[in-house]
């Protein structure tokens, strides 16, 4: 029989680069058998697991309840995930497999230096990114801490004594700030009040409450476009928050420092667009 050559390719005969086609990542084997898996997981307590559910959560695949109990729902997120970082899909994750959701979930705060922080001057205490802010400055009612670095986020704490006419009037007073944006959710309740500043480049959220005749809060002043990690440093500082007894003494201001008329305690206020006679 006869065989004929293949064409010789020419500039009439196009030339063709041949395809490449990836192969799929390899399903990477347990370290623990599902029966293993079982009984570590069945070790975990309430918090453990609920911790699961909350970077479970944060990965995208978990929309239930975080109440620490695995039901069906805490079982596909969890075979969801296996799948999108290629493991062997069980529903129920190896010991291996928890450390690495959960370093994933807490990836984003390296650099944060989230400690715990006291000011009895202030008679608070709570979880600081002290790797991106500084201590600055006592200006009643607020200690500020200032931005170290590359990232321009400010921490204030709130603490002053009075009553519920003075925790209004200090919602209204910190609206008119210029970090805290005139968009976004407020929330104001009998004794306390929430407010949630989206500007163009910033994302402040601010929380103070009365108690015992003292009035104690925070600021959490962040990038705007840097979401995730706003979240979560602000949920860290939320859960740990807490107070202790007295109040920041308004004599710890400076008397011979000359306060500019558009500043309130340091921070500046929002000016109006055109001034009218009459107000």
């Amino acid at each position: 029989m006869t065989q004929t050559p293949a064409p010789t390719p020419t500039e009439d005969t196009p030339q063709t680069d041949p395809v490449v086609v990836a192969e799929p990542d390899p399903i990477q084997t347990p370290d623990e058998t599902l029966r293993e898996a079982q009984a570590s997981e069945a070790t975990l307590d309430r918090d453990q697991k609920r911790a699961l559910q909350v970077a479970l959560q944060w990965a995208g695949v978990y929309d239930g309840a975080i109440d620490g109990l695995y039901g069906r729902g805490t079982r596909r997120s969890m075979s969801a995930w296996q799948k999108a970082n290629n493991h062997e899909v069980t529903g129920v994750l190896t010991t291996s497999q928890r450390a690495e959701l959960l370093a994933a979930y807490n990836a984003i705060l390296d650099g944060m230096g989230l400690q715990l922080v006291r000011d009895d001057a202030m008679g608070i205490a709570m979880q600081i990114p002290t790797g991106v802010v500084e201590f600055a400055t006592y200006d009643p009612p607020f200690a500020r801490l200032d931005a170290s670095g590359d990232v321009q986020a400010q921490v204030l704490l709130i603490s002053q004594p009075r009553d519920q006419t003075r925790l209004f009037g200090l919602d209204e007073i910190l609206q008119t700030l210029v970090i805290v944006p005139t968009d976004g959710p407020r929330e104001r309740r009998n004794s306390s009040f929430e407010i949630e500043g989206i500007g163009d480049d910033v994302h402040p959220y601010v929380s103070a409450q009365l108690e015992s005749g003292e009035i104690k809060g925070f600021i959490l002043v962040w990038p705007a476009g840097d979401d995730d990690r706003r979240r979560r440093v602000l949920a860290e500082m939320q859960a740990s928050f807490t107070t202790t007894d007295g109040v920041l003494d308004p004599a710890i201001a400076r008397p011979d420092e000359d306060q500019a008329i558009d500043l309130i305690a340091g921070l500046e206020v929002r000016k109006p667009i055109r001034d009218r006679s009459g107000f």
